[in-house]
């Protein structure tokens, strides 16, 4: 497709350029890598004992700092699992037990992580591969563990372990476990098609959401006396990846989607979709919800904070060298979030939201400050520009299916020749009639041409399939440059609003946010090939460029 490498450029320059306007400029990400060998880090865990005390586990190693990431010390490896570490947990009343979940199996080190032992293995592949550990806080020797096949469930720190052979959930990869910190009774449990919750810890769960329709009869629970009577509503496209409790209200929870968030504020009995202006990539893998109240989203394009009143989500973006983080971990007493990368680990001291206030400027006023940028490209003129760049306009689409009907109208020739020999060999007496002369017949061919017409191609050809297919590809990328031109277009304009309006004091933050729309305005370009700098420049370009 045209210009399609020219397209990879644009992708690359938003991961590193969309932003949510952030009011929150002092939050910022410092690197507190030191000490580890390998920068891409798959999952932390800050001890609920001493949160001093943290580890942090790449996919070759495990790390463990007491003071607060500094330094680090590389821990002993653990046998037979080539290292491959996908969580860590720590135990919540003895700071010496950990737990690390790998791709095979689970394992435990009693001293602080010098010696390991093996507490679980699945009998097939996706049972090894744990990827969530909680350990209950209530009674430490039970804990449940989340694989890539069902939940098993220990309750003598695992010298046995039970696996939940009932219901859906048996049959499911283990996205996220989450213990109710008010009720240890109540566990929430993120597999493929939605979220389960048991009261009972975990001897019988009810799904209390769901990511598509399922029949009464797959939602029948023969060994839960609720789960019969499970009415969820369903989503479609929202698959859980993660939960956060409330810290302030237990019976508030949160979904992280490929979606968004949705919010339940009755323990999951309904649910509503939270507000996604600033979330600027919607596929949410790791969330928590601090002591104010806020949350904090980790996407595949950033990290991002979205204070009460949940309205906008501010991205926390000033000094973290990667949008990609695996896994978050919140430090209350210190009030710092901490965040597990593929270019390290980073720490940030959030800052309090500030009280909402109805401080709105009047219609006048808003008619004013906006008509300062009517000189700049508009919207729907950068759209179309990158749209005309990328060479994804959907009339290539109507082209496609006119071509491939013009072309049932034409015939197909063929054309044949077949070559022959006029007589096999003979015997000649005409010139010589005393010597008869043995001749071999003359060569010869035959030529024919045929035109042959298939009527049936008008209605429909086997080209369509290849066009139905080239057709899905590019309206996801085109739908892919919208979204990343428009988000690009309007963060830029409301940093300049911001600059205008309520321009920092301190000539550092002043800088800070000048770059950062010169930043967005190479992203902008970076979609239209230069075009939109060149307006803004008043140079006028009728075309685009090549």
């Amino acid at each position: 497709m045209k210009r399609l490498l020219g397209l990879m450029l644009p992708f690359s320059i938003l991961i590193f350029t969309q932003t949510g306007f952030c009011d929150q400029p002092d939050e910022k990400w410092e690197d507190m890598s030191y000490g580890i060998d390998e920068i891409d880090l798959q999952s932390i865990a800050i001890s609920p004992q001493n949160p001093d005390m943290i580890y942090a586990a790449s996919a070759k190693g495990i790390y463990k700092s007491s003071d607060t990431g500094k330094p680090w010390q590389r821990l002993s490896m653990i046998r037979g699992t080539e290292a491959s570490v996908n969580v860590i947990s720590i135990d919540p009343k003895n700071i010496d037990t950990i737990y690390a979940g790998t791709k095979n199996g689970l394992y435990k080190s009693a001293d602080g992580g010098s010696e390991w032992k093996s507490i679980f293995e699945g009998l097939y592949p996706q049972e090894k591969d744990i990827r969530r550990i909680v350990i209950d806080r209530a009674d430490t020797n039970r804990i449940y563990s989340g694989t890539g096949k069902g939940l098993f469930i220990t309750r003598n720190a695992g010298l046995s372990w039970g696996r939940l052979s009932f219901g859906e959930i048996s049959k499911q990869a283990i996205n996220f476990i989450a213990q109710d910190p008010v009720n240890p009774d109540i566990i929430y449990v993120a597999a493929a098609t939605g979220v389960f919750k048991s009261n009972n810890r975990g001897l019988s769960f009810k799904r209390i959401f769901s990511v598509a329709a399922q029949t009464q009869e797959d939602e029948t629970d023969e060994d839960s006396q609720d789960a019969g009577d499970d009415e969820t509503a369903t989503y479609s496209n929202k698959t859980p990846n993660c939960i956060a409790i409330d810290s302030q209200d237990a019976k508030k929870i949160y979904i992280g989607t490929n979606s968004g968030v949705l919010a339940s504020s009755d323990s999951g009995e309904t649910w509503e979709q939270l507000p996604g202006a600033g979330l600027l990539n919607n596929y949410v893998m790791f969330l928590v919800s601090t002591k104010d109240g806020s949350l904090c989203a980790a996407t595949r394009n950033g990290i991002f904070r979205l204070p009460r009143p949940y309205q906008r989500w501010n991205e926390i973006y000033d000094g973290i060298l990667s949008k990609d983080a695996r896994c978050l971990a919140y430090n209350q007493n210190k009030d710092s979030l901490w965040a597990a990368t593929e270019k390290g680990i980073y720490q940030t001291y959030l800052k309090p939201a500030p009280d909402p206030k109805d401080d709105s400027p009047v219609p006048d006023e808003v008619a004013q400050v906006l008509a300062k940028f009517k000189s700049e490209p508009g919207i729907r003129e950068v759209q179309e520009t990158a749209i005309n760049y990328a060479d994804v306009n959907m009339g290539k689409i109507d082209e496609w299916r006119r071509s491939s009907k013009r072309k049932a109208l034409l015939p197909t020739l063929s054309v044949g020749v077949s070559p022959y020999l006029t007589d096999y060999y003979h015997w000649d007496t005409r010139s010589d009639p005393a010597n008869d002369v043995l001749l071999k017949g003359k060569r010869a061919e035959d030529w024919s041409v045929s035109a042959s017409w298939d009527l049936g191609d008008l209605i429909w050809s086997t080209d369509q399939t290849s066009i139905d297919n080239r057709s899905r590809l590019l309206v996801q990328l085109r739908d892919d440059v919208l979204t990343g031109v428009t988000r690009l277009y309007y963060e830029r304009r409301r940093l300049q609003i911001e600059l205008l309006t309520k321009p920092p004091k301190e000539l550092n933050l002043k800088i800070a946010k000048q770059l950062r729309i010169e930043e967005l305005t190479a992203g902008i370009d970076a979609y239209t090939g230069g075009w939109f700098s060149k307006k803004l420049r008043g140079v006028k370009s009728q075309s685009v460029p090549e």
